[in-house]
Parts: C-alpha cells; structure tokens; sequence
C-alpha cells in the first residue's frame, strides 16, 4: 500500500468534503433539469424534426444564455451547426 503525505484523520475530511461538493452539484443538477424541463423537452422535439440545429433555425425564446453560477454562458456563433445524435446504434 502506498504511504500517504496526510493522516487517516485528514484522508476522511477529504472524503467527506468532497461527497458534500458532489452531493450538492447533483442537487443542483436536478434543481436545473426540473427548472429548465420545458425548455430540454422544447430543443429535444426540435432535434428530432430537423436533426441539425443551428443558433439561426432556434426559435427566439431558446437562444437565451442562462447564467450559471453568476457566469453566463456564450451563444454560439451563427455560423455554427450542431448535428443532433443518431437514434439508431
């Protein structure tokens, strides 16, 4: 076993401090995915008709950036298309 820099006491800490980060972010995971159901479930119709979304082809109300964490996130520019995933293996 390989010897570690920091006691027992301090490994635990660590452990447990880390299970409350994950813990919290997958609270707000949920948090957000209930939020923001309408809107997911909005995009996903959307990619199952045209199967390529780009920023020009969404409608006005689903370009909106939502800030996370007091950081908005960018729009990606016009010129960008994203290919939906395939539904078939």
């Amino acid at each position: 076993m390989e010897q570690r820099a920091y006691s027992e006491n301090t490994a635990q800490a660590m452990d447990e401090e880390a299970k409350k980060l994950v813990d919290e972010a997958y609270k707000r995971t949920l948090l957000l995915l209930n939020e923001k159901k309408l809107q997911i479930e909005n995009i996903a119709e959307l990619l199952l008709k045209v199967r390529v979304v780009c920023d020009p082809s969404l409608p006005p109300s689903l370009l909106h950036t939502f800030p996370v964490d007091g950081n908005a996130l960018p729009s990606l520019p016009p010129t960008s298309c994203y290919p939906a995933p395939s539904l078939t293996p």
